[in-house]
């Protein structure tokens, strides 16, 4: 009498389930690393975004406290008369000078004065004893912008250039307001309000300053940000 070994295999179909479990548990973990990525590069821009608005915010606060004129301040809005299209903030030994987003998107913005290869003005801090940027004459704005006496203050990791130099950033500031905290009587407390964000062609919704939906094609939503900002000023 002779002993017949005998072996049990995977037949066909618990093979084709098993495979068919391994698919949907690699798909689950794709889509969830994709996720993952999605969330942490929309975080990062999202943070920096913040990062270099509260910098900018502190500058311009602490530059408001070192006017020695009580409100002595003043804002003059890009689309004023003999402006150039430039904002400006003066703030007696320091003024922020700006373009708007559409020019910097179109490459019409002005650009910094006395370098090879100047970059357009996204937010520039210059060194300006009495604020005679906003001090017009014959009605005109002074319109140069020496890169040697300004700090370029949206430059940073999102950006391919540096300092002064190179081609225009995509980050813009939106939009700016100073308001008197008593409006009957301006004084020594103003609100300034500015809108700040990532400026790339086709990612911003320019009626409401957002960024386009995720669906929509031209979105890049994972490095688009846009936020607003509100801190107090103590003028002098």
């Amino acid at each position: 009498m002779s002993n017949r070994a005998c072996s049990k295999g995977f037949t066909l179909i618990e093979l084709m389930i098993s495979m068919t479990f391994l698919s949907i548990l690699l798909i689950a973990i794709t889509v969830a690393t994709l996720q993952i990525m999605h969330q942490y590069s929309k975080g990062m821009t999202v943070k920096s975004i913040n990062q270099i608005g509260r910098n900018l915010a502190d500058s311009i606060r602490r530059d408001a406290r070192s006017l020695s004129t009580v409100g002595g301040g003043k804002y003059v809005a890009p689309n004023t008369i003999g402006a150039g299209g430039l904002g400006r903030l003066c703030l007696g030994s320091a003024s922020y000078i700006w373009n708007t987003d559409s020019a910097l998107r179109d490459g019409t913005g002005v650009k910094y004065t006395g370098v090879p290869s100047p970059r357009m003005i996204a937010m520039a801090r210059v060194n300006d004893q009495g604020g005679q940027y906003c001090l017009p004459v014959s009605g005109n704005y002074r319109m140069d912008v020496p890169a040697t006496l300004a700090t370029e203050m949206l430059s940073n990791s999102l950006d391919t250039t540096t300092a002064t130099t190179g081609t225009f950033t995509e980050l813009a500031l939106y939009e700016m307001t100073l308001t008197p905290m008593v409006t009957n009587n301006p004084g020594v407390l103003y609100t300034l309000q500015f809108t700040l964000g990532t400026n790339q062609s086709g990612t911003i919704d320019t009626v409401d300053q957002s960024c386009l939906n995720q669906s929509n094609t031209t979105s890049n939503y994972d490095f688009c940000a846009v936020n607003k900002f509100q801190i107090v000023l103590r003028m002098g």
